[in-house]
């Protein structure tokens, strides 16, 4: 009985030049797994690689793929436990990252929900939520992390947020504010993170030039309104500024 033949290669692969099996060899750290409950031991090499630095990016090579965020869990939870980190930043809005930010800090509402209503797919999934979650546990047992977003793709909360303001500190030129932000206001997404269409880009220059006109009569109203207040205050509460 002969041999089976030997299997024929891949058409379309290359040989793996030496220099970069060799790169491969020096510099890559093998791990004996992912989750974030795991000991530190296999991310000492990042006490190096840190550094003296102030900030770190993690990044991923496709959204939606387990093992990218899995795997930030741990390295996060590295740099807060051994080297005082304390502030996770994520492209997402920053008001409601805000909301995600409160209940890390004091427990307070479902963090399922809050992580939906980032209103981004890529983070609404089970390694995140687990993250979020170890983050409560740490803060509750006398740590101190912050979550904030960095971006702005969905206006509707921070605006929202700049209404219910405008009505407690001035409720008497309240609706005049208002009124002044509607030409943004009906572009806005609704809760569930859907915009209108046509959106706001699609919208004529004329129309986009008076609406940054009226935005700009509503922060000098609204300024007006913060009479008393610090401008650090007035900035520090009013979201989509």
């Amino acid at each position: 009985m002969s041999a089976p033949p030997p299997p024929a290669e891949t058409p379309g692969t290359v040989p793996v030049p030496a220099e970069v099996s060799a790169w491969l060899d020096a510099n890559v750290h093998p791990l004996e797994g992912s989750h974030l409950s795991l000991p530190h031991d296999d991310l000492e090499f990042l006490r190096d690689l840190v550094g003296d630095a102030r900030i770190v990016a993690l990044g991923e090579g496709t959204h939606g793929t387990r093992d990218f965020f899995e795997m930030k869990a741990p390295i996060l939870r590295f740099l807060v436990e051994e080297m005082g980190f304390d502030t996770f930043a994520i492209e997402a809005p920053w008001s409601e990252a805000r909301v995600l930010d409160r209940y890390v800090r004091t427990g307070v509402g479902d963090p399922g929900r809050l992580l939906l209503n980032l209103h981004l797919w890529p983070w609404n999934t089970e390694s995140v939520l687990e993250m979020i979650e170890w983050m409560r546990a740490h803060n509750e047992a006398g740590g101190d992390i912050g979550f904030h977003g960095f971006d702005m793709q969905f206006p509707g909360s921070s605006l929202r947020h700049v209404r219910t303001y405008i009505r407690r500190v001035d409720p008497q030129n309240a609706e005049q504010v208002i009124a002044l932000l509607r030409c943004l206001q009906v572009f806005a997404n609704d809760d569930y993170g859907a915009f209108p269409d046509p959106d706001y880009g699609d919208q004529a220059e004329e129309y986009r030039r008076r609406c940054g006109a009226s935005l700009d009569e509503a922060r000098r109203a609204s300024g007006s309104s913060a009479s008393g207040r610090s401008t650090k205050q007035w900035e520090g509460r009013t979201p989509s500024r």
